[in-house]
């Protein structure tokens, strides 16, 4: 919030409101691809499974 002055004196005030439709909407977004990335990867998971390579002395 701003202050109006009018020959130093406050007359008023603005302020700038900013919606935030589109970071909602972006958020939902992020959660529905994290839910896909967890979901793969549980997927991928069970398919292959990394086993250590055994250490070859030098």
């Amino acid at each position: 919030m701003a202050p109006i002055l009018l020959q130093g004196e406050i007359v008023g005030a603005v302020s700038i409101c900013k919606g935030l439709t589109e970071v909602h909407k972006v958020s939902l977004e992020l959660e529905k691809n994290k839910e896909k990335l967890l979901q793969l990867e549980k997927a991928m998971g069970s398919l292959y499974q990394m086993k250590p390579i055994p250490s070859y002395p030098c």
